[in-house]
């Protein structure tokens, strides 16, 4: 499939919330506005503030430990961030393997203890040690709090949602892709799990945290951290961060005067991102069309209106299989026996979804509540779902075909239906997202899937 109709959603939900719109358009410029801006006048104003303290005089063998352990590790976990975001396509054809599959998932588990491992360290180290909890500073703690979450987060991710990798792969990286062209696409984003919407989130934050607390000196020049020799600290004075008072007092009082310009600065650009917010963000619909002869407007999906089967010959619990928007496009029609969402007939129990799996495109199959998938006798479904055997997808058939067991990054795409007076089913649509390796958004469906 590929990537940029990943992003393309059509028909009924296609808007994304005001919420997705601030975090996925507007934030990702104003954390980087924020970040240059305020990094740049620290610099010019307190030059010698953005390198980082050594506390090494303080506790040398609990800090390497805690340091080379955080330091190496995030280094590669970035790493790894950024090689998946330059070259997606080899990265989804090495995964796309069992064997890969499962050595990037132990690699991922692995980096993640060794990141919490050496966090967790570094901030006991300011909780158990005294002397360096006397040297800690508010924006510290902060610091620490936000990259805690980050990790765990993304520890979270890597150790309970097999599907992390795909959602990185098919939603994030063309998402990234998008905001370098100054174009962001943001639609296929709202699918993203909440505790993947919070990592990005919070890794936006801390890019804007960066001016303000020691994660600049990360551009410290020249950048030696990982190969220069072990250093030693000597101190000429009696007591350390003694300086003399008229240098005291005008250090601290450039620092005041920056940490108040930047939070002019900060607080103004949120307020223009807040105006944006309410400039670009999506009217609520008009119940009164607009004049034909003074406004242009975008024609809807084209579906055809296809008869599939009569109420009647359908048995709760059993699922058959239709072509549907064209031939070659296999869909599971079920009557599930219970009320479902967008279901139709007497008990709003009967619905549709593609039988595409948006992992890889595997056939996914129907399981009845409490019937194991003929492939995996250890999975009791406590529900209605499509079950994928090729990667063990599930996709919760009573909710609008939603996922509950990855790798699949989006829900199964469902087929819109209606039922006549006679008691006959039609297909008349699909939901979004995209058909896997289709793009159903577009005017022209005859067209959209030829493949």
């Amino acid at each position: 499939m590929s990537d940029e109709r990943i992003g393309e959603r059509g028909g009924e939900g296609g808007l994304t919330t005001p919420v997705d719109f601030f975090i996925f358009e507007v934030l990702p410029y104003l954390a980087i506005a924020v970040a240059v801006v305020a990094s740049v006048y620290r610099y010019y104003t307190d030059r010698f503030s953005i390198s980082s303290d050594s506390s090494q005089l303080l506790e040398s063998r609990q800090l390497r430990w805690g340091s080379v352990s955080w330091h190496y590790a995030i280094i590669v976990v970035l790493g790894v961030h950024i090689v998946t975001s330059l070259l997606p396509a080899y990265v989804s054809s090495v995964i796309a393997d069992a064997t890969g599959f499962h050595l990037s998932q132990l690699t991922a588990w692995a980096l993640a203890i060794v990141v919490l491992a050496g966090l967790a360290v570094l901030i006991s180290r300011r909780l158990v040690n005294s002397r360096v909890a006397a040297a800690t500073i508010p924006m510290d703690w902060v610091l620490l709090a936000s990259l805690m979450l980050q990790v765990g987060l993304g520890a979270y991710l890597a150790f309970f949602d097999r599907g992390a990798a795909q959602w990185f792969l098919q939603i994030v990286v063309p998402w990234l892709q998008s905001l370098l062209s100054f174009n962001p696409n943001i639609q296929a984003v709202s699918y993203l799990p909440l505790a993947a919407k919070v990592h990005v989130l919070n890794a936006l934050v801390l890019v804007m945290l960066i001016p303000f607390t020691k994660l600049i000196h990360m551009f410290t020049l020249p950048v030696t951290y990982l190969w220069r020799p072990y250093q030693l600290a000597i101190w000429n004075r009696s007591k350390r961060g003694v300086v003399e008072g008229g240098e005291a007092e005008a250090l601290a009082a450039r620092r005041r005067n920056f940490l108040r310009v930047s939070a002019a600065a900060a607080i103004t650009l949120v307020a223009g991102a807040l105006v944006v917010i309410l400039k670009l963000s999506p009217p609520p619909p008009s119940t009164t069309p607009p004049p034909s002869s003074t406004t242009t407007t975008t024609t809807a999906p084209t579906f055809p209106r296809t008869k599939v089967t009569n109420v009647s010959s359908l048995v709760a619990g059993q699922s058959m299989v239709f072509n549907y928007p064209l031939t070659g496009e296999p869909n599971l029609l079920v009557k599930l026996g219970q009320k479902a969402e967008g279901g139709v007939g007497p008990d709003g129990d009967i619905v549709a979804f593609s039988r595409f799996c948006q992992h890889l495109g595997c056939a996914i199959g129907f399981q009845a509540s409490g019937s194991p998938p003929p492939c995996n006798s250890s999975y009791v479904p406590q529900g209605p779902v499509g079950y994928c055997c090729c990667h063990n997808s599930v996709f919760d058939f009573a909710n609008g075909g939603k996922v509950l067991q990855g790798p699949s990054p989006l829900p199964v795409p469902q087929v819109k239906l209606e039922v006549d007076s006679s008691g006959d089913i039609y297909a008349v649509g699909m939901g979004p997202p995209t058909i896997y390796n289709h793009n159903t958004g577009s005017t022209d469906v005859s067209a959209d899937l030829q493949g």
